[in-house]
């Protein structure tokens, strides 16, 4: 790896284009989880940060900033959870 190279992160990220790696305020995290009608509580994402179910906020100077690639790998991790934990319940486990 050159040192110009930034490493993955991870290696079940999925490929995504330079507009998915945009990086979000609080906003916008606020309402990538709980949509634009009726998005989540900024204390609430505060709260799932502190609980470790959340990736902290990457600082720029005093602003904070959220990568919208991860969070897309975060919800789709989250989803495929819920979706094993409801197929286990189906089965009698």
């Amino acid at each position: 790896m050159s040192e110009n190279e930034i490493p993955n992160t991870t290696d079940d990220e999925p490929e995504l284009n330079d507009a998915d790696d945009a990086m979000l305020d609080i906003t916008e995290v606020c309402e990538f989880w709980g949509g634009n009608k009726n998005p989540i509580d900024p204390s609430s994402l505060y709260r799932s940060i502190a609980r470790g179910e959340h990736d902290p906020p990457i600082k720029f100077g005093n602003l904070s900033r959220w990568s919208r690639k991860r969070l897309i790998a975060l919800r789709k991790r989250k989803l495929a959870d819920a979706l094993r934990k409801a197929a286990r319940n189906e089965g009698g486990v």
